[in-house]
């Protein structure tokens, strides 16, 4: 949501609740008391009830049916007509504004159109059927505004202040927003070029993995024992043994009690595993089973069991994104950059400013790759 439909929302909830932000309660020390229950004077068989002496005879009130309101239909309602009409509010600049009788805001009338009114729903990104809603809120906000004029608040140094900083943040948040959708609006073709361009990003594979530690608990294990290990299993898993089968045996033969993890890894995506072992899955052809791999934790054994490339239909939503993030990133570190500014040290201790310029995407000799897909644990 823009800064200035969040402000606009936010100022419009806080009068409503102040409202009832000051209830009705007794005074201090004087507690209220019920009050004390009428009993019905008792009558004979057939006898009709008689009000007591000098009271006047109990009378039924009358309910008033409530009006009922004709269904609203916008579209029948001329862009110029009226739909709020304010009166007997004025500010400060109106003549009668400058009175302090009790009869100031007389005379005072506001009208808003319907072209006007839709405009302030559309700034605020209010939908239809919160429109009446809004508009409560809106008049409420018009009389309290107009309230604060003729005490003179839009005159207040402080207030001015706030003005200039809520018109600041406004204006840098729609700026964020218009740049974060022109940036959506990535063209099919560009799309396409991208993934004919990275189509080594969109390989994945089918992906076992047998793991064989190097320690138990926190306790180093026989490093050169551990490597016989897996060589021996690589070898079984090579001649087509389960893989589910090796992992128990893998952890039965290290002294393991935990439970081994899933040898089905899934789906994976260059890039989904640490390089060294991404590079050895992708190496792989579709069917074959690696040497054994290690890093300092492990030894592992990896096996591709199929082999494709994911097609641009499911992989174009993932393009589009990150294409996007790519310009908007580099739109705004063009605006970010194009300024300089300094601190003064001997008032803030230091003279650097922290923009948050965004990581460079795209540059040129470096590949940007595609948004990754959450990937299952490692």
């Amino acid at each position: 949501m823009r800064l200035l439909p969040r402000l606009f929302i936010t100022a419009i909830l806080i009068l409503f609740a102040s409202a009832s932000a000051f209830p009705q309660t007794a005074r201090q020390g004087s507690a209220t008391k019920p009050a004390a229950p009428q009993t019905a004077p008792k009558t004979g068989p057939g006898s009709a009830a008689k009000p007591a002496t000098g009271q006047a005879p109990a009378t039924q009130p009358t309910l008033q049916p409530r009006q009922q309101q004709p269904a609203a239909n916008p579209a029948s309602v001329p862009a110029d007509a009226p739909v709020i009409t304010v009166t007997n509010v004025c500010d400060g600049t109106s003549p009668a504004g400058e009175s302090t009788s009790s009869a100031a805001g007389a005379g005072c009338t506001r009208t808003i159109t319907k072209a006007e009114f839709e405009k302030i729903a559309d700034a605020v990104n209010a939908p239809a059927q919160a429109h009446d809603r809004l508009a409560q809120g809106y008049v409420r906000l018009l009389i309290m505004s107009a309230a604060a004029e003729k005490r003179g608040l839009d005159k207040d140094p402080k207030m001015q202040t706030m003005m200039t900083l809520a018109r600041l943040q406004a204006m840098a948040q729609e700026l964020n927003q218009r740049l974060q959708k022109q940036a959506s609006e990535v063209p099919p073709d560009e799309i396409a070029k991208y993934y004919r361009e990275h189509a080594q990003d969109y390989e994945q594979v089918k992906v076992r993995r047998l793991v064989v530690p190097k320690s138990n608990a926190g306790k180093p294990l026989d490093e050169a024992k551990q490597k016989q290990l897996a060589d021996a299993l690589q070898k079984r898993a090579a001649a087509g043994e389960d893989f589910d089968k090796l992992q128990k045996e893998a952890f039965t033969s290290s002294g393991m009690e935990q439970t081994p993890p899933p040898t089905d890894l899934g789906q994976r995506r260059r890039g989904s595993l640490p390089k060294a072992q991404d590079d050895v899955v992708f190496g792989l052809q579709s069917g074959q089973v690696s040497a054994v791999a290690e890093d300092p934790m492990s030894f592992y054994i990896y096996k591709a069991e199929s082999k494709d490339t994911q097609p641009l239909d499911s992989a174009s939503q993932e393009i589009k994104q990150r294409l996007a993030e790519e310009k908007y990133s580099n739109d705004i570190r063009s605006i970010l950059q194009g300024a300089d500014a300094k601190l003064n040290p001997q008032y803030f201790g230091t003279d650097h400013i922290d923009l948050g310029l965004p990581p460079p995407q795209g540059q040129p000799g470096e590949r940007p790759r595609p948004v990754r897909p959450a990937s299952p644990q490692q």
